[in-house]
């Protein structure tokens, strides 16, 4: 009874610092830029470039380095301490004459550390609990991340607003820096909780490194998941199921918040409608999702779940040509896509995780970590450029429609992919995979 106890004090805690820093890099930093007078194209570029490249590099190198130097429970501290002060440091930068390129390199700099605390983490949520235990707080685990998602992208965007908006005690940048300044507090207090109350497991012990024996390895699991059969079908549908949310999400917030030609909402409303309401119910859905997955199975819920995630993208357009609608159309809009998108993507993981349990035993946990790589790139790389998409498309297309209506419907066109992707993995994938069984 102590040991659940003492499990359920230090749990909740660092599986918040990991979802925290996640939303102020790629949520709160969107409205940031925009706030600051960066263009949709800059927005979706850098934003989109913030969650691919640190995230590789870090998945690719630096677990065994985070193995072979220290402990864990060391790491998880440190990077937690590294984060407040960058936090801070971009409170700071706030209220310099040209605060956006530090403000990347801060934000660069959080998603390269954040990265290295997730593996630590991660590792460490193995080490101090048993199997039972791994599976019993598995749900903990998932929802107090899912909460600093809210508290990230909700919170601090609301807490901005009200300061600027609402109060009218501080500017914009001024806002802006004491919401980076209460992130910067929460990290800093994990960073001290960490140090003080995590367990010291006893098998939390560094491991000796070896350049030759990490390439070795590398190599082996490289090959070996390019030699499983129906890869490269397994690769497309990873790079092309979630081709039109892909595209869809950075842009639709800006649209959001555009008062030129979108849906004017202020920073207080989108940080509840996208942030809060949104962020609950994609977790509601995918929630949904993983109960149907176990009475029908993975290969029955596919086409549900790629229409679930595809569809409701068409609410974007239908607000696109309602320029007056109101807040309740717009946030009942925004909360039948986000359950739309946790009810699909729940789909695109348990794929994921059958596809890695059809390799050998000893490249199971690995061909998901490769696998996990594809999954960033295919809903970073088409975001990146879909800014510039949308700010150009009018240009390109003059039919009398504004650049928001051409945009969502290239957004529809390009989930055409993800519908003949879901057709072929559906003939591919185990009818009984996921599928509750007489005997468990």
């Amino acid at each position: 009874m102590k040991h659940c106890v003492r499990t359920a004090v230090w749990l909740p805690p660092l599986y918040f610092a990991e979802g925290l820093p996640a939303a102020v890099v790629t949520e709160v930093s969107l409205l940031l830029f925009h706030d600051f007078g960066m263009g949709n194209s800059g927005v979706a570029f850098w934003t989109n470039l913030l969650g691919l490249l640190p995230l590789l590099f870090i998945k690719l190198f630096c677990g065994p380095a985070v193995d072979a130097v220290s402990t864990r429970r060391r790491w998880i501290a440190l990077t937690q301490g590294a984060l407040g002060a960058l936090f801070l440091l971009a409170a700071l930068a706030c209220r310099l004459p040209a605060p956006i390129p530090c403000l990347i390199v801060i934000f660069f700099a959080a998603a390269l550390v954040s990265g290295v605390h997730d593996i630590a983490a991660d590792g460490f949520y193995i080490l101090a609990l048993s199997e039972h235990e791994q599976a019993f707080y598995s749900g903990m685990r998932s929802v107090f991340y899912r909460v600093a998602m809210v508290v990230g992208s909700g919170g601090f965007i609301i807490f901005a607003g009200f300061l600027s908006e609402r109060t009218g005690w501080l500017c914009s940048a001024d806002a802006w820096a004491a919401a980076l300044l209460a992130a910067a507090l929460m990290m800093g207090g994990t960073a001290w909780f960490s140090a003080a109350c995590l367990p010291r497991p006893e098998t939390d012990v560094s491991k000796r490194f070896s350049g030759m024996v990490f390439l070795r390895d590398f190599g082996h699991v490289f090959i070996s998941f390019f030699r499983k059969k129906h890869v490269w079908t397994a690769l497309c549908f990873l790079l092309l199921y979630r081709l039109g949310e892909a595209q869809l999400g950075a842009v639709s917030k800006l649209f959001l918040l555009d008062r030129t030609g979108g849906m004017g909402l202020t920073q207080t409303a989108y940080g509840f409608m996208v942030g809060t309401l949104g962020v609950c119910m994609m977790l509601a859905g995918g929630v949904v999702a993983g109960i149907l997955c176990g009475v029908f199975g993975m290969k029955k819920m596919l086409w549900p779940m790629a229409l679930a995630i595809n569809l409701p993208d068409a609410l974007y357009l239908m607000l696109a040509f309602m320029k007056s609608a109101g807040l309740p159309l717009i946030g009942s809009c925004i909360a039948v896509e986000q359950f739309g998108y946790g009810f699909g993507f729940a789909g695109y993981m348990l794929f994921m995780v059958w596809f890695a349990s059809t390799s050998e035993n000893d490249c199971k946990t690995s061909h998901f970590a490769l696998m996990t790589l594809f999954m960033i790139a295919g809903i970073r790389l088409p975001g990146m450029p879909s800014g510039w998409i949308a700010e150009h498309i009018g240009s390109w297309i003059p039919c009398g429609l504004d650049r928001y209506q051409l945009f969502f419907i290239w957004v529809l066109v390009c989930t055409i992919p993800g519908f003949f992707m879901t057709w072929l993995i559906s003939r591919i994938a185990d009818p009984q995979y996921g599928r509750k069984t007489g005997t468990e």
